[in-house]
């Protein structure tokens, strides 16, 4: 059986919010998704990539949008790897522009972070009504579809 999930990160990713607003933030997404499987809240020790699973289909420049290969994409996702997501600057391959990896225009959606709310199996579509969570968490947040 396959599962989605739905993934709500800071668009910063060594963000992390405080106790207490994580709790808030998880009760408000289980009024939300009442038919939800699992709603996990993570930090981790370190930054990491949250990813869309088989979802992701191309990485795009932002700065010029040239589709960007896998093969470079990742090795450039090795390099940083070494120090742990710590530093996640790189050089396109297309135009030569200096950014994040995080930067990078990933469809569908991912990006890097130590803190995540997961939703597992939502059992409908989001609404606007998750936006609230950026005021709660203090961030604003990217939403991440992934299936598994």
């Amino acid at each position: 059986m396959s599962d989605t999930v739905f993934k709500l990160i800071p668009e910063n990713p060594s963000y992390v919010p405080d106790q207490e607003s994580r709790a808030q933030a998880k009760e408000y997404l289980a009024t939300l998704f009442p038919e939800a499987e699992k709603i996990v809240d993570q930090v981790r020790d370190k930054i990491d990539f949250i990813d869309p699973g088989t979802n992701l289909e191309t990485i795009t420049c932002p700065e010029c949008l040239s589709l960007l290969g896998k093969d470079w994409w990742q090795l450039a996702m090795s390099r940083a790897y070494k120090d742990h997501f710590a530093n996640l600057t790189i050089s396109t391959p297309c135009c030569g522009a200096t950014l994040s990896l995080n930067d990078l225009l990933y469809h569908w959606p991912a990006g890097f972070a130590r803190y995540s709310l997961e939703v597992r199996n939502p059992g409908k579509e989001v609404d606007d009504r998750v936006n609230a969570l950026e005021d709660t968490l203090g961030t604003m947040l990217k939403k991440i579809w992934a299936h598994y």
